[in-house]
């Protein structure tokens, strides 16, 4: 998909009001986002070193809390671009193999205060545990 086709995904068409120079720009950072990802990935899986998945281990934070809030919403980003590609989410859906990291992704975005249950994982196992999530879906995608 491109940079381009993701945007209108993410609007649902082209984003109103937006001149063309608007949106080359934002197609801009979008292809420098993908591009950054997909380089990221390759070497999160070379290294095989999957805590480097997630973009939120780049930053620094106070606190566990604040660590789980940014891992729920992460997640919440990765399922709902799992559900933009309706035929890779068949796929995932279908593979025995990765329901056990759907699973895991589903339960850390469900928030832990609204269901009164404990953190999935504690905070400083997030990070890996997403990212093999990440790069298990990443291998049973079809070629």
């Amino acid at each position: 998909m491109s940079p381009e086709d993701l945007i209108a995904l993410l609007w649902d068409c082209s984003p109103q009001g937006w001149t063309d120079d608007d949106q080359e720009i934002l197609g801009g950072f979008v292809a420098d986002l993908w591009n950054q990802t997909e380089d990221r990935l390759d070497a999160a899986e070379d290294a095989g070193r999957p805590e480097g998945v997630p973009h939120f281990v780049d930053e620094s934070w106070s606190n566990d809390a604040e660590i789980e809030i940014v891992a729920r919403l992460w997640c919440q980003g990765f399922l709902r671009g799992v559900a933009a590609w309706p035929t890779t989410s068949a796929e995932i859906l279908r593979d025995p193999k990765l329901a056990p990291h759907l699973a895991l992704l589903r339960a850390i975005v469900a928030d832990p205060s609204t269901v009164g249950r404990d953190a999935v994982l504690p905070a400083d196992k997030l990070a890996r545990a997403i990212g093999a999530a990440v790069l298990a879906f990443r291998g049973g995608l079809p070629a």
